[in-house]
C-alpha cells in the first residue's frame, strides 16, 4: 500500500514540473506555456528532467519503489515529454 502512494507523490512531483511554472516570489503556480521537445539545449530544462530522473532512482536504491515502477514512470512521464529514445535520454543527461 505504501509503495501505490510514494508512486503516485513521484508522479505528482513530475507532473507538477512539467506541466506548471512556479512564480519565483509567490510561489503561485501557473499553466506553463514552454515547448520541452524545443527546448532541450536550455540548461534548465536538463537540470529539472536531471533532478527528477535522480529523485526516481534515490527511490529505488532506498527501496522505497521498485525499479520496474520508476522504469515505466520515467519512460511515459520523462522520455515521452523530450521525444528522445531510452538510449538517448541517458545520453543527452549524460549517463
Amino acid at each position: 500500500m505504501k509503495q501505490k502512494w510514494h508512486k503516485k507523490i513521484y508522479e505528482l512531483m513530475i507532473e507538477q514540473g512539467m506541466v506548471y511554472d512556479q512564480h519565483p516570489e509567490t510561489g503561485i503556480l501557473t499553466p506553463t506555456m514552454f515547448d520541452i521537445k524545443s527546448n532541450l539545449d536550455v540548461p534548465e530544462v536538463k537540470t529539472e528532467f536531471s533532478y527528477l530522473y535522480n529523485y526516481g532512482m534515490n527511490l529505488c536504491f532506498a527501496g522505497v519503489l521498485s525499479v520496474d515502477v520508476v522504469k515505466d514512470i520515467v519512460k511515459s512521464r520523462l522520455i515521452e515529454r523530450t521525444g528522445l529514445t531510452p538510449e538517448a535520454f541517458d545520453e543527452w543527461l549524460g549517463f
